[in-house]
């Protein structure tokens, strides 16, 4: 099991929404909030889940919401090809892809340091 903390850095998300590939959707198991750094141990949240409107995502969503304090915690029984949080009906951010990029840019400082 997987879990992921989120929270946006200014602003808020509401309602919230996790999504994966349509056909990971067995990856994507739960989505609670909790203050920030803290996985939460008993919770309670108005919940949703179902396919996005263009059917390519499972999501899983949460009424509360997601702002600099409060975060939302994913819950994966294994890491998904994409997976895409934010508003529900607003901008969505494939982590997965952010993730990748901060890595190659890592990469390439890394290289051109070493070459100097």
């Amino acid at each position: 099991m997987v879990c992921v903390e989120i929270r946006p850095r200014v602003g808020a998300w509401r309602p919230f929404v996790a999504g994966v590939p349509k056909l990971e959707n067995e990856k994507l198991v739960e989505v609670i909030p909790g203050a920030r750094g803290s996985i939460p141990t008993g919770y309670m949240v108005s919940s949703f889940s179902g396919e996005s409107e263009n059917g390519q995502l499972f999501i899983r969503g949460m009424d509360n919401e997601v702002s600099p304090t409060t975060s939302a915690y994913i819950f994966l029984n294994d890491l998904p090809s994409a997976l895409f949080v934010g508003e529900n009906g607003g901008t969505l951010y494939d982590l997965i892809q952010i993730i990748k990029e901060q890595a190659a840019l890592a990469i390439a400082q890394m290289q051109l340091t070493n070459k100097k």
